[in-house]
């Protein structure tokens, strides 16, 4: 659900979220308040798998959901940059989000049992 939300979300802002990485490559403090509302994200996102994987230590689960959120964004944030094909292979949303649920969760799955 998370990754099909973050999908969406950035297909309806195409534009702003452009705009708003420009302005947090140019700019610390707002690129700072990006930084918070990603920790947010993330002590969210902790929450929810500590709820799945109760013997995972917190260090383990904080460190997942930070890559986890940084392959999500990342190759967002590179569909934005390129036009939504970096490799020139366009993929429908639904395709990109299916394919990031794959890798996001077998690397989860790896990682966290």
């Amino acid at each position: 659900a998370f990754v099909s939300l973050a999908v969406n979300v950035y297909r309806q802002q195409h534009g702003i979220r452009r705009a708003l990485q420009l302005e947090m490559f140019n700019n610390k403090a707002f690129r700072d308040r990006a930084v918070a509302l990603s920790k947010l994200t993330c002590e969210g996102l902790v929450d929810v798998l500590h709820a799945r994987y109760p013997t995972t230590d917190m260090a383990t689960l904080r460190t997942a959901v930070d890559v986890a959120h940084r392959l999500i964004y990342g190759t967002l944030d590179q569909n934005l940059m390129y036009e939504d094909a970096p490799t020139d292979h366009v993929l429908a949303d639904s395709t990109l989000a299916e394919e990031l649920v794959l890798a996001v969760h077998a690397y989860l799955e790896r990682r966290l049992v």
